[in-house]
């Protein structure tokens, strides 16, 4: 790997964490390869790694939730350190929206926010997602 990587601080970084205790699969390793790789693609094709490293590295730079221990988790404690927990459906019932309609609105506004780098915790998440929902009035929808 070293001699197809600028940078191998990942792949040490993996290392690190399965010497702790945490189980790291050989997907989590490839998708670090493809994360630390100038060209991701060509890469994947030429050690034939298949699709699955490629997804893995999508969901852990996603920000789905995923249960600690998972290869999503660990990869994600590595490759975005600032990460938190986002505000899920069943946060935003709890802060008042009504169910259907709004609360994928609500979702996909604080999703907007995360991906433009406007908020940085839940709390953030919440403040934010008060002043949304004090803009909309008292609609049924949301």
């Amino acid at each position: 790997a070293g001699a197809l990587l600028p940078d191998t601080a990942l792949l040490d970084a993996l290392d690190a964490r399965r010497d702790a205790g945490a189980e790291v699969p050989f997907t989590a390793y490839a998708a670090a390869l493809l994360h630390a790789a100038p060209d991701p693609g060509p890469l994947a094709e030429r050690l034939s790694l298949g699709d699955r490293p490629a997804a893995l590295l999508h969901r852990a730079l996603s920000d789905t939730p995923f249960p600690d221990g998972t290869p999503e988790r660990e990869l994600r404690a590595l490759l975005r350190p600032d990460a938190y927990p986002p505000l899920t459906g069943r946060d935003v019932l709890a802060l008042g929206v009504p169910p259907g309609r709004g609360v994928g609105e609500a979702l996909g506004h604080l999703a907007a926010l995360r991906l433009a780098g406007q908020v940085r915790s839940p709390d953030d998440e919440r403040a934010a997602l008060k002043a949304f929902l004090a803009t909309k009035g008292p609609h049924p929808s949301l």
